[in-house]
């Protein structure tokens, strides 16, 4: 097939050829981070301080099942961070939602509802260690499960999957959960929440229900995204922060040394013993 041949793939894309009849064709097949036909168009956006962003789905978005993944109401995005406890989207609103976070280094999605209690999934193993990771949280409304898969290093690129069931008899969530807050919630939703914190670190990829979002779709003329992923690798510089004396702690926006007795300070730099006369 000579569909690839001068073919606009851009990216680092791979290119996969196709033949309908006399016509030769190309399919863009994106690396992580980018979108569109010819994979242009970047999608990865950071969070360096506290904010969020409200993403709102559409009636229709929301009754169009996704046949490819098998849920009806579903938030899939990659993200990577190295702090234990934050909030990575919050779908709905008080009474109803859905949640995924991070506690105590693990992902945990809950489904909330007034009228039928609360169910909750969690995925073992710290996803707080600085690597990308593939994640999907979502409801199957006619079968009434609550679904979490990830993908990253600790699942040997495998999907890491775990589901519950919600019980039957309870109205449709899809009403309530019209509003998607990305990286946090505002200051009246944080008690909902287990992490009571938003987000820090980097998001690519997101889609809401079948739906790509892209970091221009998120900001507004107030609040602008921070394309790409810009973080510093505190504890991988040289020489190392915390003078050889004390454990480096990446905090994303900083960090914290750990230090080995007896030495102490930011750095680890003082308390050496002194030898006198």
């Amino acid at each position: 097939m000579l569909g690839c041949i001068e073919n606009t793939c851009e990216n680092g894309s791979t290119c996969l050829p196709w033949c309908d009849g006399e016509t030769h064709g190309h399919t863009c097949l994106c690396p992580p981070g980018f979108y569109d036909d010819v994979c242009s168009t970047p999608t990865t956006f950071s969070f360096s301080s506290p904010r969020f962003f409200l993403f709102e789905v559409p009636a229709l978005e929301r009754r169009r099942r996704d046949t490819k993944h098998g849920h009806l109401l579903e938030v899939r995005l990659r993200f990577r961070t190295t702090l234990p406890d934050m909030l990575l989207f919050f779908r709905g609103n008080a009474e109803t939602f859905l949640s995924l976070e991070i506690v105590g280094g693990e992902l945990r999605t809950r489904l909330v509802s007034g009228v039928g209690g609360t169910l909750e999934a969690r995925l073992p193993g710290v996803v707080s260690d600085g690597e990308w990771r593939e994640v999907v949280a979502g409801i199957d409304e006619e079968s009434t499960k609550v679904v979490l898969e990830v993908k990253g290093p600790s699942c040997l690129n495998k999907a890491c999957k775990v589901e519950n069931k919600f019980p039957d008899d309870r109205e449709p969530f899809s009403k309530h959960l019209t509003k998607v807050y990305v990286g946090g919630v505002p200051e009246e939703y944080l008690k909902f929440t287990l992490s009571g914190r938003g987000f820090l670190g980097c998001m690519e990829d997101l889609q809401v229900d079948g739906r790509q979002v892209l970091p221009q779709d998120l900001g507004d003329g107030d609040e602008s995204v921070e394309i790409g992923c810009k973080k510093t690798e505190w504890c991988e510089v040289d020489p190392q922060p915390c003078s050889q004396h004390g454990q480096c702690v990446d905090l994303w926006t900083s960090y914290r040394c750990d230090c080995y007795r007896p030495h102490h300070g930011h750095e680890c730099s003082q308390g050496q013993h002194s030898h006198t006369a």
